[in-house]
């Protein structure tokens, strides 16, 4: 099982290995050589066919349930003009947090958005204002928010074969340093990084 993650408004995409899950919501523990964590929240949905080349007309038989989460990133690793730097950096063991999955109609769109509000609050320089294209989105129904990942299964399916389990994460921003000790709430999601 991968995590396909989309970066916030990118039309690319890198995979996040499954030990990087932390599917009990434990605090982190950050790596002694590691001096800076960045966070950032995305929703995601799980994959219950594998495929390949799948066309958005066809995608809601490949998934049907939505979530959300939170990953974490060591910024201090990334290399400039090095990549392998940048996957080292997003597959540390325990740094995806994930919410249970939903059934569309129940998705809690009303947490998210709160949860994002408690992370302006929180964090400098998270800013989740009217200038973000997924605070619309997120507000609105389920139905286009599921569109919208339809959308991506098609172009990231283009290159990367899915298999079942799978999941397709959203980053809803771009990814803010933490200050250390601080703990993150994001709808059932509560975790701090030690």
């Amino acid at each position: 099982m991968n995590i396909i993650t989309v970066p916030y408004n990118s039309d690319f995409h890198y995979i996040r290995p499954d030990i990087s899950l932390n599917r009990d919501s434990n605090d982190y523990f950050c790596p002694d050589d590691i001096t800076e964590i960045a966070v950032v929240p995305f929703i995601y949905i799980r994959m219950e066919r594998a495929g390949k080349a799948i066309s958005a007309k066809f995608a809601n038989r490949y998934c049907s349930q939505i979530g959300y989460g939170v990953s974490l990133s060591a910024k201090s690793l990334i290399v400039e003009n090095c990549p392998v730097s940048f996957q080292t950096a997003n597959s540390l063991d325990n740094s995806t947090y994930i919410s249970q999955l939903f059934q569309p109609e129940q998705y809690p769109a009303e947490d998210v958005l709160k949860g994002l509000e408690y992370m302006e609050q929180n964090i400098a320089g998270f800013q989740f204002d009217d200038e973000n294209p997924w605070k619309a989105l997120l507000a609105s129904d389920a139905g286009k928010i599921m569109q919208f990942f339809y959308e991506k299964i098609e172009k990231i399916t283009r290159y990367t074969s899915v298999r079942t389990g799978d999941f397709i994460a959203m980053e809803l921003h771009t990814p803010v340093i933490m200050p250390s000790e601080m703990a993150i709430k994001f709808g059932e999601i509560c975790f701090s990084i030690k």
